[in-house]
């Protein structure tokens, strides 16, 4: 499934996220960016994403069970 471009700062993202039906069923989020970006634009977006957009999703690093990586906050059976 593919969705439309979300562009803007993170607490619009999340809202966005938050109000589609097909987010809220699902247990991964893919990131997909430009190659056009400069590097430090890069660590921004990813930093934002770690540190903002995750987290107010659900989202802990590590919770998938290896470490560094993000998964969704939740229970087994859930």
């Amino acid at each position: 499934m593919f969705a439309l471009d979300l562009v803007g700062p993170a607490d619009e993202i999340v809202e966005r996220l938050r109000a589609d039906a097909a987010v809220a069923a699902v247990s991964e989020l893919r990131i997909e960016l430009l190659y056009e970006f400069d590097h430090g634009d890069y660590e921004q977006i990813l930093h934002d994403v770690a540190s903002l957009v995750a987290p107010a999703l659900g989202w802990r690093p590590g919770a998938a069970g290896s470490a560094g990586q993000a998964g969704p906050n939740r229970q087994a059976g859930q």
